[in-house]
């Protein structure tokens, strides 16, 4: 491996550089293929419905909006009418307090032990 002499001046030879001026920029990400109008009526009814319910997340807003936008009008109905959106909670923990844990591997004697109980 060679050493860098990094006091000498040299001189740069710019044809090695590429041209970031041309490259091409990252794009919006745009699936619905909204026209740049659409996108900000897009925005404003979003930002109208995020004042109305602040608690609610602002991607689940888009959501919505997109699939009224991009859907009949009757089946957008025919979600809401039926309750298709709705789905049954998960069972969760309700509380409690763990005074303690111990972990065991399934490959252990007491694991063993306890699954034989």
């Amino acid at each position: 491996m060679t050493e860098i002499d990094l006091t000498e001046n040299k001189e740069l030879d710019l044809g090695e550089f590429i041209d970031v001026a041309n490259l091409p920029r990252k794009e919006k990400y745009n699936p619905f293929n909204y026209t740049e109008l659409e996108l900000i009526e897009r925005k404003m009814a979003v930002d109208e419905l995020e004042k109305k319910h602040p608690n609610v997340p602002r991607a689940w807003m888009e959501y919505a909006y997109d699939y009224c936008k991009n859907n009949d009008e009757n089946e957008v109905k025919k979600v809401i009418d039926e309750g298709l959106w709705e789905k049954p909670l998960k069972q969760r923990d309700t509380g409690g307090v763990f005074k303690n844990i111990e972990v065991i591997n399934p490959g252990d004697d007491e694991y063993e032990k306890l699954i034989n109980k």
